[in-house]
């Protein structure tokens, strides 16, 4: 049976979606093979949000990317400032928790991270958002996250990451490769102990620091940030990225990897 060149007499060229599924994402219609299906990875963007108290009835809620399509990728990356041995975020039912990490016992790092995927559906993109809830009644905890959107990923294995803290104030954190990684799309993200972290900048070749936010105030709040890789890596390693501090304290950084298809 010959590919399918057109749908209905319009060509594949002129058609981007098909029912609200990006034509990117599709690969056959009934067994029947789309040339050119497969295409270069591609990041569609990312949304912020914040929530000053975190808690059990302040969740975060972080908008879907108004480009997203029926069959991307979300990736959640959230922190909080928890100083507190016991992870207190609710993991996102439907999503695929990836971390969820508390303060390690015994050890200050005073910041907890999570981290979730989910290739989205019409329900994803009507919702319009993802709400990130979390178990605490307290009233100073801090919360920001990110949601970063791809197209044309390894569907059966979306991500990899590497994490890595420090237990000491220090005004950097170098975040770690991820390994045995060709083709793909690295970005990465810290979570310093204070928003006297920002500005945080990065002078590490080949990264370009996308965003930091300074969650709360006082003397009780939180530095997020992100860095993305210029390039689509070409060697079988993210390499390693550090982002610098305005001041010292302790951080968290993960190196997220995104797989192509």
């Amino acid at each position: 049976m010959p590919d399918i060149t057109d749908i209905n007499g319009v060509a594949l060229s002129g058609i981007t979606d098909i029912n609200g599924v990006a034509k990117a994402n599709i690969t056959d219609i009934n067994g029947v093979d789309i040339p050119g299906a497969s295409a270069t990875l591609t990041y569609i963007g990312n949304e912020f949000n914040e929530q000053n108290p975190f808690n059990s009835s302040n969740p975060l809620v972080i908008d879907i990317h108004s480009s997203a399509a029926v069959g991307d990728l979300a990736v959640l990356m959230c922190a909080s400032d928890n100083t507190l041995d016991t992870a207190r975020f609710i993991e996102v039912s439907g999503w695929t928790t990836e971390i969820l990490k508390a303060e390690p016992s015994g050890v200050s790092v005073d910041t907890e991270i999570y981290c979730a995927y989910k290739i989205l559906t019409a329900s994803d993109i009507t919702a319009g958002s993802a709400t990130v809830s979390y178990d605490s009644t307290r009233t100073f905890f801090e919360g920001g996250g990110y949601m970063h959107i791809f197209r044309n990923f390894d569907t059966s294995t979306p991500i990899a990451t590497a994490d890595n803290y420090n237990s000491s104030d220090q005004s950097s954190i170098t975040t770690p490769a991820v390994t045995s990684v060709v083709g793909g799309f690295a970005y990465a993200f810290t979570a310093f102990d204070g928003g006297d972290g920002d500005p945080v900048t990065t002078s590490t070749s080949g990264w370009t620091l996308e965003s930091f936010n300074d969650v709360g105030g006082g003397s009780r709040d939180l530095t997020v940030a992100i860095a993305t890789k210029n390039d689509l890596c070409t060697t079988t390693s993210t390499g390693t990225m550090t982002f610098n501090f305005n001041s010292s304290d302790q951080a968290r950084s993960v190196m997220i990897f995104i797989y192509p298809e």
